[in-house]
């Protein structure tokens, strides 16, 4: 399977865009098992997920090569929010 057939079979399912106003960084401290603390960053946005979950729901587990790039494009959307977001950009545009 070639990776532009892969790719016009996944990118539909993201829609036009997605709303990424929920987008969250927060820092969170843990504690490792030898006691010592550390901090950390946990990103998120609630619509990116729900995006991703409804992708991977419609593909399947049948074509794992589908999967795997409706995945790979969840990596890439999720570290473009994160630039969007501190620039005050709300929307993702996964077409772009």
């Amino acid at each position: 399977m070639k990776f532009s057939s892969i790719y016009d079979l996944v990118i539909p399912l993201w829609g036009d865009e997605i709303d990424i106003s929920d987008y969250k960084i927060e820092k969170i401290t843990s504690n490792n098992p030898d006691g010592k603390t550390y901090d950390w960053l946990s990103k998120s946005s609630k619509n990116l997920s729900q995006k991703w979950n409804e992708a991977e729901k419609i593909i399947g587990l049948d074509n794992p090569y589908a999967d795997l790039m409706v995945w790979t494009m969840y990596q890439v959307f999720h570290k473009v929010s994160e630039k969007l977001f501190i620039e005050n950009n709300y929307k993702l545009f996964p077409r772009k």
